[in-house]
């Protein structure tokens, strides 16, 4: 739910294909644009201008000229079970257009009408889940909530998604995934949300000890040495500020880092996966992020010779510390 991929799944089409919909919703003629066409087979249908579109980058679902671009799949995640359950979602879809369809044809004698009004039917239905705008907005997280679209911001609500039998069961009939393959890969993936989560957490928790308080100690006796008697008194008071500032982030950490710690302790007794995956989310991650937030406040106050591990600007800029 941080940049791409966005939480809220919708679909950009674009002023050429938004401006066809909205005349079939309604009943009237589209007419087409100039340049290289697509028929679509369809009598009532207006013609499609190829490559008539602009760019939607902050769109999960956006429409590229001639085809529909899928951008909602994270960088270390793997492609290919997203595309299946895409691929049987469509499948699923079709099948049940399908039968629609034959009911319109037995209604109204007349394919070409039957499949016009099946494409005014879908347009009325998806009409919730088109959008043009930014999909990153706050603007656009109201909107999808009035619209009743759902709203996934982190990976504790996209899995309770594979709980929901309502939600899963294209999977069932499509025969792609059976109900107990669904729950199984549910347990594997919060299994290891749950490792990963504990693994970085914990690595904090080394990482901190063995630099971060290190380092601010040993910032704080130099400063401390430096407060000098012989010192200007407007010099002097700074130094004062300097290390009561220091002296405010060694407590800062040191409290979040022990709620951290017992936090820790608690989750490792539970035995249920899905209260300990909320747990981490909810209750752990913002503890460690207030540890992080402080240290990396720390990284900006500590002489180079004592930070110890790389600062930001150096992997930014590639620097090998030596």
């Amino acid at each position: 739910g941080n940049e791409a991929p966005p939480a809220i799944i919708s679909v950009f089409l674009g002023s050429q294909l938004s401006t066809i919909y909205d005349a079939i919703e309604s009943g009237a003629v589209s007419p087409s644009s100039e340049g290289q066409l697509i028929n679509l087979g369809v009598s009532h249908l207006p013609d499609i201008s190829k490559d008539y579109t602009d760019r939607n980058r902050t769109s999960p679902f956006a429409f590229t000229g001639n085809k529909f671009e899928f951008r909602a799949v994270g960088g270390s995640a793997n492609v290919s079970i997203p595309l299946t359950f895409l691929n049987a979602a469509a499948a699923d879809c079709f099948t049940a257009c399908s039968e629609r369809l034959k009911g319109l044809i037995a209604k109204k004698g007349n394919r070409d009408e039957a499949v016009m009004e099946l494409v005014r039917e879908l347009t009325k239905e998806t009409k919730p889940i088109r959008f043009e705008g930014n999909n990153y907005s706050e603007e656009w997280k109201q909107e999808a909530k009035k619209r009743g679209l759902p709203m996934l911001p982190s990976t504790v609500e996209a899995l309770a998604v594979l709980n929901d039998s309502k939600q899963t069961q294209f999977l069932v009939r499509t025969k792609v995934l059976s109900e107990q393959e669904i729950h199984s890969r549910y347990h594997v993936a919060v299994e290891r949300y749950n490792k990963t989560l504990e693994i970085e957490f914990n690595t904090l928790v080394q990482m901190v000890h063995g630099y971060v308080l290190p380092a601010i100690e040993e910032q704080l006796k130099r400063s401390a040495d430096a407060c000098l008697p012989s010192l200007p008194t407007s010099a002097k008071k700074k130094q004062e500020q300097r290390i009561q500032q220091l002296g405010g982030l060694l407590g800062d950490i040191l409290t979040s880092l022990e709620s951290l710690e017992a936090a820790l302790g608690t989750s490792a007794k539970e035995t249920d996966e899905a209260k300990r995956m909320h747990a981490y989310k909810y209750e752990l991650t913002p503890i460690a992020d207030s540890v992080r937030a402080a240290s990396d406040h720390a990284e900006l106050l500590i002489s180079e010779d004592l930070w110890r591990i790389p600062k930001y600007r150096e992997m930014l800029f590639n620097i090998s510390q030596t």
